[in-house]
């Protein structure tokens, strides 16, 4: 059971389905979109003081369906006592 399992749409299988043009799959496992994946990676070379809103709309458009790895321990708790995904 993860984290946010209580935000999932409970229902129909099919209607949950996303077509595989939007999503890499191995074994059933959503793995994201690596050509997002890509571009995210790029845009963190971006030095923070050459950033503009260009390249904060286009870091929103990808970063919901980029894949990450996490790291170890999956989840850490900040120093606000607020648990973050590592």
């Amino acid at each position: 059971m993860g984290l946010f399992d209580f935000l999932k749409k409970k229902g129909n299988k099919d209607e949950q389905k996303i077509s595989n043009s939007q999503q890499s799959k191995t074994d059933g496992k959503y793995l994201g979109d690596l050509n997002k994946t890509k571009i995210i990676r790029g845009l963190c070379e971006i030095p923070k003081v050459s950033r503009d809103d260009k390249w904060k709309q286009v870091f929103f458009e990808n970063i919901s369906d980029a894949s990450f790895r996490c790291g170890s321990p999956q989840v850490i708790k900040g120093p606000d006592g607020m648990l973050y995904f590592n």
